[in-house]
């Protein structure tokens, strides 16, 4: 694919798009497929000093301005987004609502169809978390090519089920992620600020960093 060799050069050299979707990649007159769009980081994270461009269910949740890392692996979302959009026709669910209540799912109609290591590709490139994220466009390229060097993921082997198929997340939540889920749970009023310690401490006991004697 050219456009993951453009986006791999691009990273190569310190530039990370962050505004990939259906909006910014074109088909030009000669078939050929083109990135536009380009802009600082600031324009495409919420809660910078200039009005944010983000696009919902393209844009991963480390764009919406809380404090989790960016990198290459916020472009893999994107892009795996976009694929998403195209193999099933619908904008997938922002990474937001992904991060509180994730419902994307694979129609049935599609996941009989779609290759198996496609849907791993879309899987691993998708999750909300980023640490567990694939981490660079060379590790989604060849997820995507099949090739007998991909990188063995938890999803490798997956049976595609009769039903739909849920773009579940992986078990172990990192603290990182857990953290801002509380926080948007919050933004969003489902966690009221007089219970916002008791799940910190929670948290903190199920994740092992203290014990109470």
């Amino acid at each position: 694919m050219p456009v993951l060799s453009l986006l791999s050069n691009l990273h190569k050299s310190g530039i990370v798009h962050y505004g990939i979707s259906p909006d910014t990649m074109l088909i030009g007159r000669d078939g050929k497929l083109r990135i536009s769009g380009f802009s600082i980081p600031e324009a495409r994270f919420e809660r910078t000093q200039i009005p944010a461009e983000v696009f919902d269910g393209y844009t991963p949740l480390e764009q919406y301005g809380y404090d989790l890392e960016s990198g290459e692996w916020s472009d893999v979302y994107a892009f795996c987004a976009t694929v998403y959009r195209a193999l099933v026709g619908s904008v997938p669910q922002d990474a937001v609502s992904r991060a509180t209540n994730d419902k994307l799912i694979i129609p049935a109609r599609y996941a009989e169809i779609i290759p198996v290591y496609v849907i791993n590709a879309l899987m691993n490139g998708l999750q909300v978390d980023p640490i567990e994220r694939t981490k660079d466009i060379e590790t989604l390229r060849e997820e995507l090519s099949a090739t007998p060097s991909n990188v063995v993921s938890s999803y490798s082997g997956i049976k595609v089920p009769s039903g739909v198929l849920r773009f579940r997340q992986r078990r172990k939540k990192t603290l990182p992620f857990m953290l801002q889920r509380m926080m948007i749970l919050r933004d969003r009023q489902f966690l009221k600020p007089s219970l916002l310690f008791s799940a910190w401490v929670l948290l903190l006991l199920q994740v092992g960093l203290f014990t109470i004697r």
